[in-house]
């Protein structure tokens, strides 16, 4: 994923590599490929994939809500919601501290015990491990992530990996540190390390993320490339609002208008989820454009809590799909 700076408006720029089995099936019809504004499978058929942002760019760099859930229920209340799509994120400290440990993933029991402290990371590797059987303290990071992907497959859940930012913790603000290249906390050789080490775990076959800035290269990725756009800036009308949409990012989709044609997807848009803000203006105006305009989206968020956020343990996700325990 390519940075921008604002949370209220961001554009970015993602190459089209979603997690799915590489064995021909029904499902997923992969691989997928890109033509003008569409995103097309393996038949031809056009793919608009709704779904969830699914944390795991936290402190602990592990997804969230394993310390409530086992990794199937989550991802069957996901699916019972009619998802079908995962932006799973992680963080580029992860792969950091991979190299900077001799290339050996840390424990989840060590990323516990150093995000929380002894007691409360004690608390919740048993509390992880008890509802994740196959889990133990010696589990890795990365085989958490692979456990979470696996299961999305299972279920027919596609998954795209999103380097979400590169200090783990809770994006975004102003002066994070975490916006542009170079920026104080933004090492571009290191977020180029980052996503190459992730797409050659995630899945041998693809090529590495260092040759999609390869200018040789660059042609292999014509028909893979996908526009991000979030938004959580507040509607006071919705023609008003559509025509900033479409402004600032939206208007990729008309041939008429837009130099380049690129698919897109809003791949951040939320709101509290209490009483009934749903029907306030962004949100009503966000769910009649977004079908007119036949793109994917993907809601912030599935999370109910967080193992921390903003050094508050157990931190209450009022914008969550899901209850603080993540059980419904």
């Amino acid at each position: 994923m390519f940075p921008c700076p604002s949370r209220l408006w961001h554009l970015t720029c993602t190459t089209l590599l979603l997690l799915v089995p590489s064995t021909s099936a029904a499902w997923p019809n992969t691989p997928f490929r890109t033509s003008g504004r569409w995103i097309l499978d393996a038949t031809g058929a056009n793919v608009n994939y709704v779904g969830v942002n699914w944390p795991a760019h936290g402190e602990v760099m592990i997804p969230e809500g394993l310390q409530y859930q086992f990794i199937p229920a989550i991802v069957n209340h996901m699916k019972s919601l009619g998802m079908k799509a995962v932006r799973l994120t992680y963080a580029i400290e992860m792969v950091d501290q991979i190299y900077a440990n001799n290339e050996a993933d840390f424990t989840i029991g060590v990323a516990l015990f150093g995000a929380l402290g002894g007691t409360s990371g004690t608390k919740l590797l048993d509390d992880i491990v008890r509802n994740n059987p196959g889990f133990s303290s010696t589990t890795t990071r990365l085989q958490v992530f692979d456990a979470v992907v696996a299961e999305c497959v299972r279920q027919e859940i596609f998954v795209q990996l999103d380097n979400h930012v590169s200090k783990a913790g809770w994006c975004c603000h102003p002066v994070e540190g975490n916006s542009w290249w170079g920026d104080t906390l933004f090492s571009t050789k290191n977020w180029i390390r980052g996503l190459t080490n992730m797409a050659e775990h995630a899945s041998p076959p693809l090529t590495p993320s260092t040759e999609v800035f390869n200018p040789a290269s660059f042609n292999d990725y014509a028909d893979k490339l996908v526009l991000e756009l979030h938004t959580y800036d507040p509607a006071q009308e919705c023609a008003a609002f559509e025509k900033k949409l479409f402004n600032l990012g939206f208007r990729t989709l008309d041939s008429t208008s837009a130099k380049n044609t690129l698919p897109l997807v809003m791949t951040e848009f939320g709101f509290l989820q209490v009483n009934e803000t749903y029907k306030d203006i962004y949100g009503t105006c966000l769910s009649n454009y977004l079908p007119a305009q036949r793109v994917g989206w993907m809601m912030w968020v599935v999370a109910g809590s967080y193992y921390v956020r903003e050094l508050t343990h157990d931190y209450d996700e009022t914008w969550g799909l899901l209850n603080h325990d993540w059980s419904g």
